[in-house]
């Protein structure tokens, strides 16, 4: 009987084992102010699933961006390395669409939203029909087709960070690496955007890292939820396989008994 070989989202086989692999990880910025900084990351070791809705959670400042700037290949590791798809990671990659929380210094402001779509795809030269009908299925999935001429400065907070997830998903990423992309908006637009993002998820079948410090969102959202201590020498130490079927009511007794589980472990990382 023939082996099965498996590929990812662009038809190119991959070998077996984790989307994404941590080994090790640590973060280390040397001399800061004429004295030696401390570990930022200190020996994180983490395996990411394909097709993993991967929730990285901890308080302000434990470290959780640097970790997703190292996963994206935007930050080398002091020590450790980075496998995607048993690659090791030296920068970024075209396999990684990366999706931040300030979307006005992601976007080009000189260009609508279908040509902020367009740009990553023009980059990769891609034939001129193609991108156009490749950017027109992006903008309508994330709900912005009757906004497709407008400029950034037309849009709300929301529909910013629509066309971030637009422009990323163009260029057919593996992996959407995401650094709380909601957590400047107000609580509905926030919610329409998680539904939206899960409905994404599901369409397209894409591992999703995606950064927070919103426990309930967390729980929402996300198949696997990693707890990380504080900085200096932060690191994963806790895991949650969350086992509640989508969408998720915040309101039922499964999910606050989880999030109360999340926020004592959580509470407790602080203070490591």
């Amino acid at each position: 009987m023939a082996q099965s070989i498996a590929v990812n989202l662009a038809g190119a086989a991959v070998p077996p084992g984790p989307a994404v692999s941590c080994r090790h990880i640590s973060k280390n910025y040397g001399i800061l102010d004429g004295e030696h900084s401390a570990d930022i990351l200190k020996d994180v070791n983490l395996d990411i699933e394909e097709g993993d809705f991967r929730i990285l959670i901890g308080k302000s400042g434990c470290g959780k961006s640097t970790l997703l700037n190292i996963l994206a290949g935007l930050s080398r590791p002091t020590k450790g390395e980075v496998l995607v798809y048993g690659n090791k990671v030296r920068k970024a990659g075209k396999n990684r669409g990366v999706i931040f929380q300030n979307a006005d210094a992601a976007l080009f402001p000189w260009k609508t939203v279908r040509g902020n779509v367009e740009y990553g795809l023009k980059m990769q030269k891609t034939e001129k029909k193609k991108r156009r009908e490749t950017a027109e299925k992006y903008i309508e999935l994330v709900g912005l087709k009757d906004h497709a001429d407008k400029y950034p400065d037309e849009l709300s907070g929301g529909m910013k960070q629509r066309l971030q997830i637009a422009r990323a998903l163009a260029g057919n990423p593996d992996i959407l690496i995401m650094d709380e992309p909601f957590g400047a908006l107000d609580a509905h637009t926030r919610r329409i955007l998680q539904s939206e993002l899960l409905h994404i998820w599901k369409e397209t079948g894409k591992t999703i890292i995606f950064v927070t410090h919103d426990i309930s969102e967390a729980i929402l959202l996300g198949k696997n939820i990693s707890i990380m201590s504080m900085s200096p020498n932060a690191t994963i130490y806790q895991n949650y396989e969350v086992d509640l079927s989508y969408p998720r009511n915040d309101r039922s007794r499964e999910f606050l008994d989880l999030r109360d589980r999340v926020q004592a472990h959580f509470d407790y990382g602080a203070g490591i």
